[in-house]
């Protein structure tokens, strides 16, 4: 399931070199918070904030099935105001109950751009009114065993349909709210984060405060060549191009440690010798003292 849902690269391939660069942003800072070992109701707080951010003027919303999988209830919604979240509690699924109500009884994603006529909405047509939700946008959230266990919406104050970049930003964060419940049902945090780890396209590596590589995931491999054992407690001037001088890194480390991350184009090395480009994206992780503790590197 998260290979599907987070790779998209048939998507992502199409999206321009900003929205790229907010995708691996966006992937990197919930990384970070599964890595401080977050309360999951805070990282999955803040999927919605992040995805907020990225869809101006809209709302994010998940709501989870009960145990009866009867009714939906809002369990995260941090910029949906208590009545709101009042009012959608106990929707039952059904043909007019909405986008995130449809989720449910068509077992598929649905996109509404106008609340105010579609016929999905026939039932909430007053709530949509009273906050004035013009359109949502829902996916399903899946289990483990690959049943819908609630969904994951963006609410728009203005008539609108997703584009490639918000489908895809609908797909993350789905993926990873499975993943962040499934952790805290099972509280098997390793193993799901290594869900995470490997579930993206992108390649990342792991370091610790002084540099040396702690992990890396498998499109690291596959696209620089090394495995985990040859890189293991060396750092990545391993795989260094040569091509930039001292100065370069001592700039980029400096950007990182005033603030906390460096993005930009660089130069490194395969195994087999090729030398190619690579958009990187480097953050610095602390811990509750500010001390840092760990680098992700995300290219």
């Amino acid at each position: 399931m998260l290979n599907d849902l987070l790779s998209a690269d048939m998507d992502f391939c199409v999206l321009s070199s900003d929205e790229q660069e907010k995708i691996v942003r966006l992937q990197q800072s919930i990384l970070e918070s599964v890595i401080n070992g977050d309360n999951y109701l805070d990282v999955i707080s803040q999927v919605c904030k992040l995805e907020e951010q990225l869809l101006p003027n809209s709302v994010a919303s998940v709501m989870l099935l009960d145990e009866t999988h009867t009714f939906l209830n809002v369990l995260v919604a941090p910029s949906i105001p208590a009545e709101g979240i009042a009012q959608l509690n106990g929707l039952r699924p059904g043909p007019g109950a909405g986008s995130c109500g449809n989720v449910i009884y068509c077992q598929k994603a649905q996109f509404v751009s106008n609340t105010s006529t579609d016929p999905r909405w026939q039932d909430l047509r007053q709530l949509a009114y009273n906050f004035n939700l013009c359109a949502c946008w829902s996916v399903p959230i899946y289990s483990t065993h690959k049943t819908i266990i609630g969904t994951f919406a963006l609410s728009s104050f203005e008539h609108r349909s997703p584009s490639s970049f918000h489908l895809r930003l609908l797909d993350i964060g789905a993926a990873i709210i499975s993943i962040i419940l499934e952790r805290n049902k099972s509280q098997e945090t390793m193993r799901l984060f290594e869900k995470v780890f490997e579930g993206t396209e992108e390649g990342i590596m792991i370091t610790d405060a002084n540099k040396h590589i702690l992990s890396i995931n498998h499109n690291f491999t596959h696209i620089l060549g090394f495995t985990l054992d040859e890189l293991h407690n060396k750092t990545p001037k391993e795989f260094s191009s040569d091509l930039h001088d001292a100065a370069f890194y001592q700039t980029m480390w400096e950007h990182i440690n005033a603030k906390g991350y460096w993005r930009g184009e660089i130069w490194n090395r395969r195994k087999n010798g090729e030398i190619f480009p690579e958009w990187l994206s480097i953050a610095a992780v602390h811990d509750e003292t500010h001390q840092i503790t760990h680098y992700i590197g995300i290219f």
